[in-house]
């Protein structure tokens, strides 16, 4: 059987016959000289056996024949393995170097897989953006920036398993602009794909099943000194750990063009009455009157950050160290009762008081008793105005002393106010006293 390349030298062989012979001289008599004049032949000259094979010409035969050089196989490897070092890998994590190595094709041909072929694609010139949120209990999120770089294989052995899977023919998907040379198809793809929002993960001591390209794949892995190491025969990717901070900006506070990234803010705003304030869109706004439109407002409460929100949405930041809620809110009694309901861990105390400083007795008109006695010395003693629960007790007190110290107050607030450590990220500056920063 003809291999592919012997078949086209062939056909170059049988073109230059019929394209160069020419008509002979009718004579009268036999002649030892040739019937047809000798091709002109260079021998060694450069010419191309099929698109991308070299070959030089020949001219043993009498005529121009294209020796076709032998294909050069298709370059692959497989990435350097690591140390399977196992460890933690919870968290936020960003990759930071990425390396494609040896990956396969497997040829499906009417449900049958008649063989595989190795793939090599090239690593891309920039590391895409990819991060990787490992959460506790084998839940996963994943944001992937697809990039482009090339693929590249053997025609032959695609086609020896499946004919209708010539390089650049319909059959292919996810693969443009094609071109075939010395064998080697390449072929424009991208690299990364949104990976399925049900996708986890799961580890032993050693791998761990992840999808941060995409497809869920078991990789050797090490966590290291805040470094997350992932290999397979096709891939070698390396994550630092990062850390979120989830405070997206209040839609009023964005501009137009920041107005609709993430989710929860909308622009244009119906300004006016009460009535106004419940139209969400133009049209409806402008047939009520008194209300306008004002389409550069942003409106709305944006919801918390995702994944693909972080280094985009104003407020969604990642940052290199942990970030943690941390302050001193103003104590429960310091609070007046307006305020007081709104405070976590206040609350209101409707019983009624006597507040005011403790007082030596001795600056008493009239010594008041209670907490304090009246000796041949003096009135002796410490009073506090907390001792009356009774307000005409309290008002009592006020007449007997200088500058009125005492106050009743029919209500109080008083509790333990949450500390800061137990707001999360995104509410913590809500909080007086309140506010994030590295532990």
């Amino acid at each position: 059987m003809w291999t592919l390349a012997a078949r086209v030298a062939l056909l170059i062989c049988v073109c230059v016959v019929s394209s160069c012979s020419a008509e002979s001289p009718t004579v009268d008599a036999p002649s030892t000289e040739p019937r047809h004049p000798p091709v002109p032949c260079t021998e060694g000259k450069e010419c191309e056996c099929m698109p991308g094979q070299p070959g030089s010409v020949s001219c043993a035969s009498g005529f121009a024949a294209c020796q076709c050089e032998a294909c050069p196989p298709l370059e692959v490897h497989d990435v350097a393995k690591i140390d399977a070092c196992g460890g933690a890998p919870f968290g936020v994590w960003r990759l930071t170097e990425l390396e494609v190595g040896r990956t396969q094709f497997v040829v499906s041909v009417a449900g049958e897989l008649p063989g595989t072929c190795d793939v090599r694609l090239d690593t891309p010139n920039e590391t895409p953006r990819v991060l990787m949120n490992l959460k506790d209990g084998g839940a996963a999120e994943y944001d992937t920036e697809a990039v482009a770089t090339q693929a590249h294989w053997s025609n032959n052995c695609i086609t020896s398993k499946s004919e209708q899977l010539s390089c650049g023919s319909k059959g292919w998907t996810g693969v443009s602009n094609c071109a075939l040379s010395c064998d080697i198809c390449t072929c424009d793809t991208t690299l990364g794909t949104a990976a399925d929002e049900d996708v986890g993960w799961l580890r032993s001591a050693s791998t761990l099943t992840v999808a941060p390209l995409g497809k869920s794949t078991e990789f050797d892995y090490c966590v290291q000194d805040s470094k997350l190491t992932l290999t397979s025969a096709a891939l070698s990717l390396e994550f630092e750990q990062v850390f979120t901070v989830d405070t997206p900006a209040p839609c009023e506070k964005r501009s137009p063009k920041q107005c609709t990234l993430g989710k929860g803010c909308t622009l244009g705003l119906c300004e006016g009455s009460s009535t106004c304030a419940q139209q969400d869109f133009e049209a409806e706004c402008l047939t009520n009157k008194g209300c306008t439109w004002n389409a550069t407002a942003c409106a709305g409460v944006p919801l918390s950050c995702t994944l693909a929100d972080f280094e985009t949405v104003p407020g969604c930041d990642i940052v290199d160290h942990p970030m943690s809620c941390v302050g001193t809110p103003p104590a429960c009694s310091t609070l007046d009762v307006a305020t007081c309901a709104n405070r976590p861990g206040c609350k209101v105390n409707d019983t009624g008081r006597c507040n005011g400083p403790s007082i030596p007795c001795g600056d008493f008109i009239d010594c008041p008793g209670v907490t304090c006695l009246d000796a041949a010395a003096g009135c002796l003693g410490v009073f506090s105005c907390a001792a009356f629960n009774e307000d005409y007790q309290c008002n009592d007190t006020n007449e007997n002393i200088r500058n009125n110290p005492c106050k009743w107050e029919p209500s109080w607030c008083e509790g333990d106010a949450e500390p800061c450590a137990s707001y999360s990220q995104r509410s913590c500056s809500d909080h007086p006293g309140c506010h994030l920063e590295t532990p």
